[in-house]
């Protein structure tokens, strides 16, 4: 292995841009270049998260002249054009490509996205004397992205390639491996930002000196014997076979396969994304193991069935991943997650300790500002749940700000700050505590606070009727002996201490509870046109502020998830009753309520028009507009509870803005509003996973008891036969002259009853009602009546 760091060539200004473009390649292939197929692109997709995807549109596949890399430079400096190059060379033309057109090469490669790389990282790669290439993005720590390229002395067949390309990308934490991959030519400029192109550069070149492939693989920590082609073939004895048809691995696998089929389906059909086959059929093989199918012929079976990627599967390529640190990975954590463990005192999903939750984003929630510390300190110094307290608060801030305050028309019109939150855990976790925490947490103005009624009732918290006054009559705006609504409160904060009462009430015939809470959310307009004058009261559009605190207890949350049909729940901030996070007792301190100084919009409420708009980030903007147009092009299909997700999150996101005194919706804002939606999520999964368990609990108490009327049935039945055949069988041997086999008495009782003469026999022997007498020439016993 070359080691010296003296040997190390830096980039170099050759003045000719073709020439450095054969440097690098050289660099990477020796000095006689094979045929490469290069790509070009002009064209970007999105897919639903607005990542920038390449779409490859033209190639050309030759051995690289000076000719042909001077017009592939000159291509690449035309606006939106963007050009590529398979690492490995393969043995056909075409932009659609697999892994049996790969020809053997002489180089192994990785992609790293994820991170700038280390100087331990640099230092290894400098001991294998690699190429290093800076694909002009920025990694998610701001380093830049690299491609790595470590020569070979020699070349070597495409399956230990990909072999070596996934060591040398789990050594660096890197992304691709496939040998089909195709990657940035140096010289050309990386667009996925169409407004700030980067130029590709060569960071560090190779020397002369070409590894040997048992250097490169010590050097990676793997067996250079079990990378070669001979060995897998030996092993590759695999067939598939089909799991037990209903058992847990059968039901497992088909599962997880629809799942990745899915998932290539939504990108390819529906966003129109290219995407590494072999990569993913790799993820299917780890998806696979992770829920327990480890046989290799299983998962060679469940492979095979794939819509998307059945035609890239190989029994060597199965072999190959039950001998992969990936594949010890996924049975480990399949095996961890059998082990047997201490039952939590409540529920896992909503104490946080499942999987879903991410502790270092909600800890950083609560250091993220001082009003935010403060809600955690004053709910926990309390005994109630931080996110409880926390949800309850935007509800309370909500019901202070103007009801002219609306937020801006990302989607159809402009939508009001109403707001609803369920807080959620069994029943006396502290739901009614965490509401008087919250009420007394700030030093803020009063909130008026009511329980929720009918659908009808609603606009009587608002609004009501009284008889016009003379003036009133005088002046004409109403006739004599009429009466004048008139709106003599403006913000409510309605209650429902649990669930129970809220879906008793939208459960009743015909009621419109359900309709007007959805209306009311948006902030539309409320009411209905009664033909009695006095019931007849109607709010107009953005003229009240309503916000909605219910209690929820899983089980019984049902018929409002049902409802999601009409987007009641979708509406819902579903934040925990219960705080694993909570210090010990000895640990917490009194916490007092502190000043909460929110936005004055007295000005801008005082402007011609008398309407004020949120001021909304860019991201905010560009985020919620996106997905709202992949939904409308039906490119995405969200869970039906997702639907309104992004505007529940607009108005925790502008609740914290004005928790911190501000009119706008920030950058920073909309990060934290997500986190809070990741918690809200959380919670209500937990409650679809609870009514799912109690409905199983449910069937399962209904078969058990549906079995045990069976049995007793059946044993009814058995005793009413037992009865019958021991009356004919004693009437038979009282009037039998001779000694009768049990085949004799069979023949004497109807078809139906014949299986019971036996044990019949047996019994009435025991008892001493009949009794042996001899057998029969075929030495079968014989029985009569005794006595």
């Amino acid at each position: 292995m070359t080691t010296a760091a003296s040997k190390t060539r830096l980039t170099l200004d050759f003045g000719d841009p073709a020439i450095e473009v054969f440097e690098f390649l050289h660099s990477v292939y020796g000095r006689h270049l094979p045929v490469l197929t290069f790509i070009i692109s002009r064209k970007r997709v999105h897919d639903a998260k607005g990542k920038v995807k390449i779409q490859p549109e033209f190639y050309r596949r030759a051995r690289p002249t000076t000719a042909l890399v001077r017009e592939l430079l000159a291509i690449a400096e035309k606006p939106g054009h963007e050009v590529f190059f398979r690492v490995a060379p393969l043995s056909q033309d075409g932009l659609k490509t697999t892994k049996d057109d790969a020809e053997p090469v002489n180089v192994i490669w990785t992609e790293v996205d994820s991170h700038g790389l280390t100087s331990e990282e640099l230092a290894f790669l400098d001991s294998v004397n690699a190429t290093i290439v800076e694909s002009g993005g920025v990694a998610d720590d701001g380093g830049a992205k690299t491609h790595v390229y470590v020569p070979l002395a020699a070349t070597h067949q495409p399956d230990v390639i990909e072999d070596l390309n996934r060591a040398l990308r789990d050594r660096l934490n890197g992304d691709k491996f496939d040998v089909t991959t195709f990657l940035r030519l140096p010289g050309t400029l990386h667009r996925k930002d169409a407004d700030n192109p980067v130029r590709v550069r060569v960071l560090r070149y190779s020397t002369a000196t070409r590894a040997k492939l048992p250097d490169v693989a010590s050097a990676l920590g793997t067996d250079a014997e079990s990378t070669s082609a001979q060995s897998r073939t030996q092993r590759a004895s695999i067939e598939p076979v089909e799991p037990p048809k209903n058992s847990l691995v059968w039901a497992r696998a088909r599962k997880v396969r629809r799942e990745v089929d899915g998932q290539i389906r939504e990108a390819v059909e529906q966003r129109g994304e290219t995407i590494d086959r072999s990569d993913r059929l790799w993820g299917l093989y780890c998806e696979l193991a992770k829920v327990g199918v480890l046989e290799g012929e299983h998962i060679l079976w469940a492979a095979q069935q794939s819509k998307y990627l059945a035609e890239r599967v190989t029994v060597k390529d199965v072999a190959r991943f039950l001998t992969s640190d990936a594949y010890t990975r996924a049975r480990d954590e399949w095996e961890s997650t059998q082990k047997p463990e201490a039952q939590p005192a409540v529920s896992a999903p909503a104490d946080g300790s499942n999987d879903g939750r991410d502790d270092t984003a909600e800890a950083a929630f609560w250091e993220a500002r001082p009003v935010l510390t403060h809600i955690r300190d004053f709910a926990h110094s309390r005994l109630v749940s931080s996110w409880a307290v926390f949800g309850i608060s935007v509800a309370r801030v909500m019901n202070q700000i103007p009801t002219e305050v609306l937020l801006p028309p990302l989607v159809g019109g402009r939508t009001g700050l109403n707001f609803y939150v369920g807080i959620v855990d069994s029943s006396g976790v502290g739901k009614g505590a965490s509401e008087s925490a919250a009420e007394e947490c700030f030093e803020a103005g009063q909130v008026l606070s009511v329980n929720i009624g009918s659908g009808e009732g609603i606009a009587h918290a608002y609004m009501s009727r009284r008889k016009a006054t003379m003036e009133e009559v005088e002046e004409g705006i109403v006739g004599k002996g009429e009466t004048v609504m008139e709106m003599h409160t403006h913000s409510v904060l309605f209650t429902a201490p649990e669930i129970d009462t809220l879906t008793a009430i939208k459960g009743r015939s015909s009621s419109t509870l359900s309709a007007e809470l959805r209306k009311a959310w948006s902030g539309e307009r409320l009411g209905f046109m009664y033909v009695t004058e006095a019931k007849r009261l109607t709010i107009e559009k953005h003229t009240y502020r309503m916000t909605l605190v219910c209690g929820v207890q899983p089980t019984r949350a049902e018929a409002l998830l049902d409802e999601s049909g009409g987007g009641l729940p979708q509406r819902f901030l579903w934040m925990p009753a219960n705080d694993p996070t909570i210090p010990e007792l000895e640990d917490l301190r009194d916490a007092e309520a502190v000043p909460l100084k929110l936005p004055d919009f007295f000005h801008e409420l005082n402007a011609p028009r008398g309407m004020v708009t949120v001021d909304v980030c860019e991201s905010a903007r560009r985020e919620i507009r996106q997905h709202q147009h992949a939904k409308i092009k039906r490119t995405v299909t969200p869970d039906p509870l997702d639907s309104h997700r992004n505007l529940v999150r607009l108005k925790v996101a502008a609740a914290l803005a004005f928790m911190d005194g501000r009119k706008g919706v920030s950058e920073e804002d909309w990060a934290l509003a997500d986190v809070v939606m990741s918690v809200s999520d959380r919670t209500r999964d937990f409650i679809r996973h609870e009514i799912t368990r109690a409905r199983s609990d449910i069937s399962r108490e209904r078969g058990r008891d549906d079995a045990i009327r069976e049995v007793a049935k059946r044993e009814h039945v058995e005793t009413e036969t037992t009865r019958r055949v021991w009356r004919r069988l004693d009437e038979v041997l009282r009037a039998a002259d001779k000694p009768m086999t049990v085949s004799d008495l069979q023949k004497k009782v109807p078809p139906r009853d014949r299986e019971e003469v036996a044990d019949v026999v047996a019994e009435m022997s025991a008892k001493g009602l009949v009794r042996e007498a001899g057998t029969n020439r075929k030495g079968n016993a014989m029985y009569e009546r005794a006595g």
